[in-house]
């Protein structure tokens, strides 16, 4: 099958439902972010798919393939099968893991791409999924104690030190502010605080007597 082919399969199936809702659910590009798309659509060219090849079912076990060759994430990876296996027929792991084993033998254990072939590729396959870019939050070491709140995907420890430290300042302006605020009442207000005019009060009277 020529590339243009190829092309053409593949942008059919980038709009079909549940691609679709991947992409959609994917808002940080986390999940299937432009680089992931074209080594996907590299592994179809490698394993020598024809037009009835380019399925939702090959597309998921492309994309998990890939995340198991360029990504660390253990959670991205289990979201990816959960919503492939919440819409097929067959609800089985092992299946889909197998499955994914047999593509890979079908490229003949080929995985690597080369970067700059990604990067022309972003130009030749007209979609506009082939545009979307992964968050930095989501870049790097991934760790699944930490979530995004917009996606629910994990984010990077960098970005959790980022986070904390946002928050910290935040609450340090907060003290710092809140100290002014009383150190000018007391200067406006020296006796804004009842107890201190009864003390002194009563000092006064014990020093008399």
């Amino acid at each position: 099958m020529e590339f243009k082919s190829h092309v053409e399969c593949f942008v059919k199936l980038l709009d079909e439902p549940l691609v679709v809702h991947l992409l959609k659910r994917d808002v940080c590009g986390a999940i299937c972010d432009k680089y992931h798309l074209v080594v996907v659509f590299q592994f179809f060219m490698r394993a020598d798919f024809q037009p009835e090849d380019y399925n939702t079912k090959n597309f998921f076990l492309a994309l998990s393939l890939s995340h198991d060759l360029y990504d660390e994430s253990k959670t991205l990876k289990e979201i990816i099968q959960h919503i492939y296996l919440s819409r097929a027929e067959c609800k089985s792991l092992e299946v889909f893991k197998w499955e994914k084993f047999m593509l890979f033998k079908q490229m003949q254990y080929k995985g690597i791409i080369d970067r700059k072939i990604c990067h022309k590729l972003f130009k030749l396959i007209p979609h506009k999924a082939l545009q979307k870019n992964r968050r930095e939050i989501h870049g790097g070491v991934l760790t699944s104690k930490y979530v995004c709140k917009k996606c629910l995907c994990p984010v990077n420890k960098a970005s959790n030190l980022q986070e904390a430290l946002a928050v910290n300042r935040r609450k340090s302006d907060i003290r710092l502010k809140a100290k002014k605020q009383k150190t000018d009442r007391n200067q406006f207000f020296p006796y804004a605080d009842k107890s201190n005019v009864f003390r002194d009060k009563k000092a006064s009277v014990d020093t008399s007597g």
